[in-house]
This record gives C-alpha cells, structure tokens and sequence, in this order.
C-alpha cells in the first residue's frame, strides 16, 4: 500500500489542488467532477469562515491523491448563537484508501478543529457511497463520531416545471427590508445560520421577500456559484454511455433536467435559505410557484438545486415534481464524544445547501 502524508495546505497548493479536484470522478454511470476555479482557496472562502484545508500526498511522487477541508459558521440554535462548521470535499484516491491512510488525514482534521470554537460539523454522504458510509459510521479508532440525522433528497428542478401564476408579490432584498421577519425566524427556528456580509455581497447572491397582500410571509435566496464553483461532466460509465440518449429524449418530454455531454458543465442555481412565516406555511405550494417564476426570469435555462430532509413536512409536495433525485444522508460529527449528540426536531433539519453539495 503506498505511503501518505498529511499536510495543511497552503496557497502555493492551490493550482494543484484545482487539478486534482477537477480530475476526481464521483461515484455512479454519470462521473462528475467539481470545478473550484480559478482558485481553490478563494472558492472556498465564500461558503463560511476559518476555513482549513488538509492534503494527502504521496511520499514517494509528491503528487496530491487526497483532500478535505472544514469550514466554520455562526448559526442561532433556538435563538442561541452557536459556531459549527462544515466538513466537505473529501476525497481520496482508491489505491490510497487504507485505514492508516485515513486515521491521519481524521487525526490532522481533529487538530485543526481544537484549534476553533467549533462543537461539531455538519456533512453529507451520497447514499450510493455504501464503502464511505460503512467505514465512517463503524467508529474504528482514529475517526470521530458520526451521528446519522436524517435522509436527504437534493432536488433539481428545471424552473419550467411550475408555471401557474399566483396573486403573491415579490421584492428583492435591500440592507432596510425584511429585518423584522428575519428577525422572528431567527427566534423560532431549530437552526438557522448568520450569513457573512461577503455573500450577501456576492454578485451571484439574490435575497427576495414574499408578500401576500401587504403581507410579509417568506424569504428566500437564490444562489449562483459558477463564478467559482461549478460541477463539470467527465463522462459516462457503462450502460449510461447509450441510456443518456434514451433518457434525454423522455425528459425533455416530462419537463425534466437532461444529461449534458462530456465535457461541459452543469448549469445550475441553489434555491437556499428559504423560510416561510408559520402562520402561512399551508401556502408553500404557491409560494414555491412563485420562486420558480423569479427564476425563469433571473437565471433562465438554469437548473434549480434545493436540498431538503425527507421529515421535513415539504417533502410529500417536493416528491411529485418531475426532477432529478439525489440521495443522500446527513450527519453531524463530533470528537467529543456521547455526550455530543444533536439533537433535531421532529419535522427533520433541512439547512444543508451551503457548502455541502
């Protein structure tokens, strides 16, 4: 098996990081890799604060053949500040995946993290990743504790799919609106994050209020990433090489996503941080109509990307529009111990979109 070390990565990484990252295939008939361009670093400074990188690389050839990182956020957990972070971008090369291998690259992530004021991370796993799940969640020494917290479905939508009108009215965000509203969901919500000021002020990061009447019922943010961050399409595996063509001529039939060719990258949007009043949330279904419609207007022929947990009580709507389904599971991750558990309400958690996907 050969040898790796584990390092912090610095700047003078950053071409060979975005080599790396853009090479990795992801697991499945379509092979996808993440375009952090044109620089890792700065990519990654735009999903939270503090971040810290870590690289395994090959003692012998130097060469990069790993990578994760962890990324701090101040959240209000029942109105309460609290610091968690976001453990993402992990990826090893399978002829490098052994257990020594891993325990370091855990054992160095760990020393980052008592270095903060963190109380553990938010992350996911695709659930077609059976190895990754079984190996994190079995606890073997060196690895933290992961809790399972509920099964995720991504969502991706072509913003056609919904074209009914509604009566609601629609207002982009400004520094003097909406405070109030901000202000009530940050007291009742189970966890709610404290965006910093350099997202709000990205160019690709819209704010938008919902009105109903005079009204004020519901916020959301439509994100675009592809400035620095953006998936790209590798290729197609096995059977997918000919069923893309079979599945392409049906989706445009059903108002459904289609399989890009090799080489080009998806075209996409997250739909984030969306929160309705809850005295109005039995008008999800139009408000979501609505959010469709601000879409084909801002980003048209763009997909849009919203994750949610499969308890959230959204979720029996969100399953019957025509979209592309990415499963996956949520955990929170902890060195701390039993006495770490997170605790998640009844009707599931559902902040995952930022920096997770």
């Amino acid at each position: 098996m050969p040898s790796v070390k584990i390092l912090k990565a610095i700047k003078l990484d950053d071409k060979d990081l975005i080599n790396f990252s853009n090479s990795f295939p992801s697991d499945g008939g379509l092979k996808l890799a993440l375009d952090r361009s044109p620089s890792y670093f700065e990519s990654l400074s735009k999903e939270g604060l503090n971040t810290d990188i870590i690289i395994g690389k090959d003692n012998i050839t130097n060469e990069i053949v790993g990578i994760g990182h962890r990324t701090e956020l101040s959240y209000f957990l029942f109105g309460e500040k609290i610091r968690l972070g976001y453990l993402s971008g992990l990826r090893l090369l399978k002829k490098y995946r052994s257990g020594i291998a891993l325990a370091r690259g855990y054992l160095k992530l760990k020393e980052l993290h008592e270095r903060s004021n963190c109380k553990g991370y938010l992350t996911t796993i695709q659930s077609e990743n059976k190895t990754a799940i079984q190996i994190l969640e079995s606890g073997r020494a060196g690895l933290p504790k992961y809790q399972f917290i509920d099964h995720l479905t991504t969502f991706v939508w072509l913003p056609g799919v919904l074209k009914e009108e509604t009566t609601l009215q629609i207002q982009k965000l400004s520094n003097s609106t909406g405070a109030d509203l901000i202000e009530e969901i940050k007291r009742s919500s189970f966890l709610f994050p404290e965006i910093p000021d350099s997202i709000y002020e990205e160019k690709g990061f819209s704010k938008y209020l919902i009105y109903s009447k005079e009204e004020l019922i519901a916020s959301f943010a439509l994100w675009d990433q592809k400035e620095w961050k953006q998936w790209k399409v590798l290729g197609y595996q096995g059977q997918w090489r000919i069923l893309r063509y079979v599945y392409n001529f049906w989706a445009n039939l059903n108002k459904m996503p289609c399989l890009p060719k090799p080489g080009l990258s998806l075209s996409y949007i997250f739909l984030t941080q969306l929160k309705i009043k809850e005295s109005q949330i039995h008008l999800f279904p139009i408000i979501l109509k609505k959010i469709f419609q601000q879409t084909r207007l801002t980003f048209p022929n763009t997909y849009i990307c919203f994750t949610i947990a499969k308890k959230d009580p959204k979720f029996p709507f969100l399953k019957n529009i025509p979209a592309w389904k990415i499963e996956s599971r949520g955990y929170f991750v902890s060195w701390r111990g039993d006495d770490s558990n997170f605790i998640v309400p009844d009707g599931g958690f559902s902040e995952w979109e930022a920096g997770l996907l």
